[in-house]
């Protein structure tokens, strides 16, 4: 009678730590484990419109990757007139627990620097949006 006590006193005591130990597992996870992956442009919006084609290689969904690596690297991939590029001297930082900071040069252009309002991060989406000569861009991407 007493061992059944005892168990089930012990079954109460994981079903109640389960959840907890859940909650602490994710909120042990930080920005820079999460971020880091390979992820998919899935589509960019301008000013709360789609934004079918661009001449910017980092803004051509389907067709770009962002990849964010350890030590805070950053490499955009893209597949633009059927040429593979990749982009140069990438990095990232966060520059508050909301924002992000990404520098990175595509084919020997002008520098893209960009600091971005982090509006969805978990392990499968990231979801990005700045402000770039007037205009709001608001990025979807998908870990790969």
């Amino acid at each position: 009678m007493r061992s059944q006590k005892n168990r089930n006193l012990f079954r109460r005591l994981i079903y109640a730590l389960c959840p907890l130990l859940f909650v602490f597992c994710f909120a042990c996870c930080d920005k820079d484990d999460m971020i880091m992956n390979r992820w998919n442009l899935q589509y960019v919006r301008m000013n709360g419109k789609p934004l079918p084609d661009s001449s910017q290689f980092h803004l051509l969904p389907r067709y770009t990757y962002y990849v964010f690596l350890l030590e805070h690297s950053l490499n955009v991939e893209t597949l633009a007139n059927g040429q593979y590029t990749e982009s140069a001297d990438g990095y990232y930082k966060f520059t508050s627990n909301s924002t992000i900071e990404m520098r990175f040069t595509i084919l020997n252009q002008k520098t893209h620097i960009k600091e971005a309002k982090i509006k969805k991060l978990n392990r499968k989406e990231l979801h990005l949006e700045y402000k770039d000569r007037g205009d709001t861009y608001f990025m979807k991407l998908y870990a790969n």
